[in-house]
């Protein structure tokens, strides 16, 4: 299929290894300088042990795991609670935790990019990001309007090509089947807003409570779901059928 032709390296790739050096090659040839790919498999699958493979600094990977940033993460949450792309930039981090996350990951050559998330027929939530090592500017804008359909191609053939690899970091072991929490119609209000990403402090203001308040309630959350970070939070509600994207 001559539409495919660009991607015929990464569909046809024999290994995991070979698929991801593809799928990096072809995200350099629209500018992209660093890829990331991670995945939860399976419902009821913890975060911690998510598929994740990238082409970021490992020094950054170690610093964004030591320091639990991924509960912070808007890219993150989006992929959870959104099937649209999200292109990020600076402003794309409101709180003042977020604006220190982007900082760091600036100084790692993280500074603008696209993350694009899919939802896959077995259950799989994931998402293809891909990352330039430059602020986001008027040429940065107009290259994604040209090539947004060819991203969106190149996360569904990396999805499907990197999919017997997700699944075969699959734990063995089924995981027993989930108690579903026992929600006050307030918690269940809170959990809404949560899982359509919004943050501590919008929660506090579409609730009319202080952000103190609306932590005490996610704190809450969080203990009901037995998880100790609120995009778990969302994970397990939505594979409990409690919410909907």
């Amino acid at each position: 299929m001559l539409y495919l032709e660009k991607y015929q390296s990464l569909i046809s790739a024999s290994t995991e290894a070979e698929a991801l050096q593809q799928l990096s090659n072809v995200a350099s040839q629209y500018g992209y300088d660093s890829i990331l790919l991670a995945a939860v498999p399976t419902p009821g699958q913890p975060l911690e042990t998510a598929y994740l493979r990238s082409t970021y600094d490992t020094a950054w990977r170690e610093t964004y795991d030591k320091r639990g940033f991924g509960a912070i993460d808007p890219t993150v949450s989006h992929c959870f609670s959104h099937s649209a792309p999200m292109v990020w930039s600076p402003d794309s981090f409101k709180t003042q935790d977020e604006r220190a996350l982007y900082e760091e990951a600036s100084g790692y050559g993280l500074k603008a990019g696209i993350t694009l998330p899919f939802h896959g027929p077995g259950g799989e939530v994931g998402m293809l990001t891909l990352v330039r090592d430059e602020v986001a500017n008027q040429g940065f804008y107009e290259s994604l309007r040209s090539s947004m359909s060819d991203l969106a191609l190149l996360r569904d053939l990396a999805f499907e090509v990197l999919r017997p690899h997700i699944h075969a970091q699959t734990p063995a072991k089924q995981q027993p089947e989930a108690i579903l929490p026992s929600l006050t119609s307030k918690e269940m209000e809170y959990l809404k807003w949560l899982t359509a990403g919004k943050t501590d402090w919008e929660i506090s203001r579409i609730m009319g409570v202080s952000v103190a308040g609306a932590r005490f309630h996610i704190a809450n959350l969080r203990r009901k779901f037995d998880v100790s970070r609120r995009t778990d939070v969302v994970v397990r509600a939505l594979q409990m059928g409690l919410v909907a994207l």
